[in-house]
């Protein structure tokens, strides 16, 4: 419970001392390749030794520092850099922010359980103190990864690699990583053991000879495919269970997977036990326990199927059924073709990863015989991905299902737990059943089988059953009545969500890229938003010479996600809405051509600037002074406005995107208007409340940490 906490000297407690926007250097060492994220910088984990900096009268401060700092870069800067090299960098200083959004990505979360309490923004490397110490992993990766783009291109060759040695080795392009993890192929890319069964088992057919011979041939292979691999939880698990398996054969001894399986769990646990918060050691053990109980039963009910095709059906839905509840509670995804595609093209990826490792292997003695062994697989890999782009653009779309609770996801495997143990039961009463009638005649088999099948189906029909009311009635329940507005944490005009049961709409701002990522889609994910009804676009998205509307490549990021019934831009919003626009019971009434519009939702007037002109300023308050129209909420983005605006307008709140000047606040809190500032964490209203939807921007600089 206490654990992973920044030790006394971390570097994480000197940030507070540091003045502002001070440029620091570190000295440390890469603990890992440097990667491309989201935002096309590089980034990895700096080690850090040493901490300088200058205060404020201008003097040189060094400390002796220890911890991690994640740091991110100009990729022109980190050309040459690799896991193990020393050397001093310069940029500054942050702690990592908490999420002020619903769904939004938990940053701090996630580096506090690699051990990382800090991060820089880099700036430049002081080439003159580096060390080149990069080793014979390194270089090993470098040449099959050369091998495969040399044969291959891009991202053919980059995919095959990935494939080969998990894509946390190579720098794969988000997109294709997106499709394939959307596609519900993202083991193929994760090393794993799909992957370490499949060299395993290629190399030990290609080996052959005794039992002994294998076992020291596997017991190679397996480690130093680990070790390329980065030791990932999922690849320790994979490899230990192969190593079970090839010592079984030399003893003699057959493999009880689920106690070895347990076995291993147990070791890594004890080796680290911060592996059991490790999404990728939990979907590892979780999938693969799936295999061990599952496969066979689910393989019954398509009896009638021939046998190689009812084992390709079963293994996928084995998987998949044991990962989807955390899948859920993680992600709140779910890719209903994942397993038809895993059938189409499962057999294609075992292919091209057999054909990567034995390529890779190759390259490692000659470049040149790598890519010759990788370039029989082009023509194959480019099929298959066209294939793959083609069902991802027309049928790829995930659904989004509302967040679930961990009483939830608890009870769903609460269900597989007990129909395992309850088939399993039932299992040994039949084996005992059948040894005591082995001294009968011979009977007809088949409606024994038809029984078991029959008992199989009806397992499957109620624990889907009680799933699916177990995942979507407490939140039907939840959205059945309630109509919630939310006002989003964002920099710059106002970005209204308002849900009234099964309809949404989005006042949105389509010029700034990150708000669909890491703002827009995250909120959807949480409240399984997968259609908005009505999406207004108030202001230009644009410049004039652009295109508008849903030609806006952030609009079409969102509709790629989510289904947008109705698109409303600022040319069309004084034009196709005459006087005003009915959504469900929210009613949505522009003011003006400035983009300002007037919400009548929750039984209330929400006023939403766009435009803080004083000519359209102007027009709100003639408009007001001709009907009369009571004003319970302002949405603007914070900036100064008229005294007289708030004396006219008189709202009970009043909701800022930006930090209110102190002016501001005098005039809101002589007229005793509430004032909510969305940095501090989105704001979210219901009928009879206004409150934070999440998260606290001004602890974030604090330096106790806990999980």
């Amino acid at each position: 419970m206490r654990q992973p906490l920044p030790a006394e000297n971390d570097i994480s407690h000197y940030i507070a001392t540091i003045p502002e926007y001070a440029e620091v250097q570190l000295w440390g060492t890469l603990q890992e390749r440097p990667q491309v994220n989201r935002a096309g910088k590089a980034r990895f984990r700096l080690a850090v030794e040493r901490l300088t900096w200058s205060d404020d009268r201008g003097g040189e401060q060094s400390q002796a520092v220890t911890g991690s700092v994640y740091t991110t870069m100009p990729l022109l800067q980190v050309t040459g850099l690799g896991n193990g090299d020393r050397a001093e960098i310069s940029g500054r200083l942050y702690l990592p922010s908490t999420p002020t959004n619903p769904g939004q990505f938990d940053f701090q979360q996630f580096l506090a359980k690699q051990g990382i309490w800090a991060g820089l923004v880099g700036e430049s490397v002081n080439w003159e103190t580096f060390e080149d110490r990069s080793s014979w992993l390194e270089v090993i990766r470098d040449r099959i990864v050369q091998a495969h783009v040399g044969a291959l291109g891009v991202p053919s060759g980059l995919l095959m690699s990935a494939m080969t040695m998990g894509r946390w080795s190579v720098d794969l392009p988000y997109d294709l990583r997106d499709r394939f993890t959307e596609l519900g192929l993202a083991h193929a890319l994760a090393a794993s053991g799909f992957h370490v069964g499949i060299v395993l088992n290629s190399v030990l057919k290609w080996a052959g000879g005794s039992p002994r011979f294998q076992f020291g041939v596997g017991s190679v292979t397996l480690v130093l495919y680990s070790a390329l691999a980065g030791f990932q939880p999922s690849v320790c698990r994979a490899a230990f269970m192969g190593w079970a398996g090839i010592l079984g054969g030399v003893v003699q001894r057959r493999v009880r997977s689920s106690g070895t399986l347990l076995a291993i769990a147990t070791l890594l646990l004890l080796w680290n036990p911060l592996l059991i918060q490790n999404l990728g050691f939990q979907l590892s053990f979780l999938a693969t326990f799936g295999l061990i109980v599952s496969t066979e039963p689910i393989a019954r009910l398509f009896s009638s199927l021939p046998l190689w095709l009812a084992q390709s059906l079963s293994v996928p839905i084995a998987a998949t059924l044991w990962t989807l509840p955390l899948q859920i509670y993680v992600f709140n995804v779910v890719s209903p073709i994942a397993i038809p595609v895993n059938l189409v093209v499962g057999e294609l990826l075992g292919l091209i990863t057999t054909v990567g490792f034995f390529s890779g292997v190759m390259a490692v003695v000659s470049p040149v015989m790598g890519s010759f062994l990788a370039r029989g697989l082009a023509y194959p890999i480019q099929w298959m991905l066209a294939g793959l782009t083609w069902i991802h653009d027309r049928l790829g779309r995930v659904w989004f299902v509302q967040q679930i609770e961990v009483w939830q996801m608890v009870a769903l495997y609460a269900v597989l737990f007990g129909l395992w143990l309850w088939r399993s039961s039932g299992v040994v009463d039949l084996e005992e059943k059948d040894r005591d009638d082995q001294a009968e005649p011979a009977k007809q088999t088949q409606p024994k089988q038809t029984g078991r099948s029959f008992g199989i189906l009806s397992c499957a029909i109620v624990g889907t059953t009680f799933s699916i009311l177990m995942i979507g009635l407490p939140g039907y329940l939840q959205q059945r009545d309630a109509v919630q507005v939310y006002v989003l944490d964002e920099a710059s005009e106002p970005v209204v969500v308002v849900r009234d049961r099964q309809e949404t709409v989005l006042v949105g701002n389509g010029v700034e890229p990150e708000t669909t990522t890491f703002t827009l889609l995250p909120l959807f994910r949480s409240l399984g938003i997968n259609a908005i009804a009505t999406a207004i676009e108030p202001t230009p998205t644009i410049d004039e010479m652009a295109l508008d509307g849903m030609n806006d490549p952030t609009w079409q990021a969102i509709a790629a996600q989510v289904d947008i019934v109705k698109f409303i831009d600022s040319a069309q919003l004084n034009v196709s809405v005459s006087s005003s626009l009915q959504v469900g019971s929210i009613t949505i009434e522009p003011l003006g051509n400035q983009g300002n519009l007037l919400l009548h939702v929750l039984d209330q007037n929400w006023l939403i600037l766009r435009d803080e002109s004083p000519g359209a300023i102007a027009t709100i308050t003639n408009y007001l002074d001709q009907t009369a129209i009571t004003i319970k909420t302002v949405c603007w983005s914070g900036t100064e406005l008229p005294v007289e605006f708030w004396l006219r307008v008189q709202p009970t709140a009043a909701i800022a995107t930006k930090p209110v000047s102190s002016n501001s606040k005098k005039s809101l809190n002589l007229n005793s208007i509430a004032l909510w500032e969305t940095h501090h964490g989105a704001i979210v209203a219901t009928s009879d409340t206004i409150q934070q939807a999440i998260g606290s921007a001004e602890n974030q600089r604090q330096t106790e940490w806990s999980l």
